[in-house]
């Protein structure tokens, strides 16, 4: 840092810049005022589009951390910084990104003399307002960069070399480019009353897909993946018109549905007509039966040798 920057920050830590020197610097309670050694130098780049007016809206102080929020004039949080007293040294420069839609927003703040900010600000957190704490005009300076390099990526991912300078976009195959020219309406200054024209749309270039006889360039696409002869009927029947063939089970226990690149074709009547439960019902049936059989059986067995003692008892007798 050099003697005149040094310089230059030394100086503000003895007025109220980078805040308003005819801000009151209160907080919206009033019982605190920022000490002007505290901020030496503030300087933030936002959207052109965005306003010129910020303010330093909330003030966190605790025993080792100071935590400052900046704002816009719609309230809006522009960026936050927290400092961490502990290791903070005299004209410090703390770096800002911008927050929601100041994103793209950039800037420094710099911190002057915090080692006596116990002794003139109590712990707490304060807040403030646009007129009790903005910061002077200068030090909000709009981003008037334009594009400053283009590159191409391809669909594997290679990336072009930067495109500098003047670029130009040229229509490829089956591909269209339209300049659509800015609008503008046409408004009295609000000072002089003189019409001026305000810009409501800017310059544009619309990309049309687009069709028609000779556009198509040859893709090579027959080469890679040769085209399948086509199915032209199936046992001698054709398609219809629309190129529909229809197949139909005929009624009966006949079944036609769709499976993986084919057709299922079931005859339901095959299908099993009992489950586990029945067949185990069938299988204990089957036993029980078994078991009455060979009951019988041995009955039987002793009927025809009871039949045997008859007979050879009553023919014993008679003779």
């Amino acid at each position: 840092m050099t003697d005149a920057q040094l310089e230059w920050l030394n100086q503000n830590q003895n007025r109220a810049y980078p805040l308003r020197e005819d801000s009151t610097r209160r907080d919206t309670l009033g019982i605190v005022s920022i000490p002007d050694r505290m901020l030496s130098d503030f300087v933030f780049v936002v959207p052109a589009t965005a306003g010129l007016t910020c303010y330093l809206s909330r003030l966190i102080f605790a025993t080792e951390t100071l935590e400052l929020s900046i704002a816009d004039e719609n309230d809006i949080t522009m960026a936050s910084l927290s400092v961490d007293l502990s290791a903070h040294v005299t004209n410090q420069v703390y770096s800002l990104s911008g927050l929601g839609i100041y994103e793209g927003a950039r800037g420094a703040l710099v911190l002057g003399d915090l080692s006596n900010l116990m002794y003139e600000l109590p712990y707490g957190s304060f807040s403030f307002t646009a007129e009790t704490a903005p910061f002077e005009t200068r030090t909000i300076r709009p981003d008037l960069r334009g594009v400053q390099q283009l590159q191409v990526i391809s669909s594997d991912g290679i990336q072009s070399p930067p495109l500098t300078g003047i670029v130009k976009l040229v229509a490829g195959q089956n591909v269209r480019l339209t300049y659509i020219p800015p609008t503008y309406t046409t408004i009295p200054d609000p000072e002089t009353g003189v019409p001026i024209q305000i810009e409501t749309a800017p310059g544009s270039i619309r990309i049309d897909a687009i069709g028609g006889e000779n556009l198509n360039d040859t893709c090579g696409c027959g080469q890679a993946y040769p085209t399948p002869t086509p199915i032209r009927s199936i046992n001698g029947v054709t398609a219809n018109p629309s190129g529909n063939l229809t197949l139909s089970p005929g009624g009966g226990h006949m079944t036609i549905t769709p499976g993986a690149n084919g057709l299922i074709i079931e005859d339901s009547s095959t299908e099993e007509c009992c489950g586990c439960t029945e067949l185990e019902d069938l299988t204990q049936q089957m036993v029980l039966l078994e078991d009455t059989i060979l009951k019988l059986e041995v009955r039987q067995e002793r009927l025809r040798e009871s039949y045997d003692q008859f007979v050879t008892n009553v023919i014993g007798s008679l003779g």
